[in-house]
């Protein structure tokens, strides 16, 4: 493959338990019937507020606030998420 520009190689040394969440941009693109994106801060709060849970029971919650987030608007890109735990 072609060098991807987009993304970075290194490396990062966890000392503690850790929680790493990936996301597609579909994330992002998600808006609400006012208009308002899912904006990266609004999943930074998010992870704050529950990144003590089990990962299951993290995802469920997650993939719950993101439904309630977007009520009735669509979906407007497919979304991947991928949640790890590390201890």
């Amino acid at each position: 493959f072609d060098e991807i520009p987009e993304i970075e190689v290194g490396e990062l040394f966890i000392n503690h338990e850790a929680l790493i969440l990936t996301y597609t941009d579909g994330l992002t693109d998600l808006q609400n019937v006012e208009g308002d994106t899912f904006e990266t801060e609004h999943l930074e709060d998010f992870i704050r507020q529950h990144y003590h849970l089990p990962v299951k029971d993290f995802n469920e919650k997650l993939m719950k606030h993101i439904e309630n987030f977007k009520g009735s608007q669509p979906y407007p890109d497919d979304i991947a998420l991928l949640t790890c735990r590390i201890f």
